[in-house]
């Protein structure tokens, strides 16, 4: 699983223009609780909207294709 999550993560701030930077993030998988951690190197930018996504491409411990999804949220002060 860990493997195929590498260059299928992808994280955007909402509405930026497509050469606008994206947030900087780095992974770790804790695969006892088979949980994905995402940190951001930076706080993220106040009143922002910021998506997270899981693309096509991520395949679980049974060898089942991860549906992709996406989880959008709004950063305050």
């Amino acid at each position: 699983m860990w493997q195929t999550v590498k260059d299928h993560v992808r994280v955007s701030y909402l509405g930026a223009a497509p050469d606008a930077a994206s947030p900087e993030w780095q992974t770790s998988y804790d695969s006892g609780a088979r949980a994905l951690e995402l940190k951001f190197s930076k706080p993220l930018g106040s009143f922002r909207t910021v998506t997270i996504e899981l693309l096509d491409g991520i395949v679980g411990f049974d060898g089942v294709a991860l549906i992709p999804w996406s989880l959008t949220f709004t950063v305050g002060n």
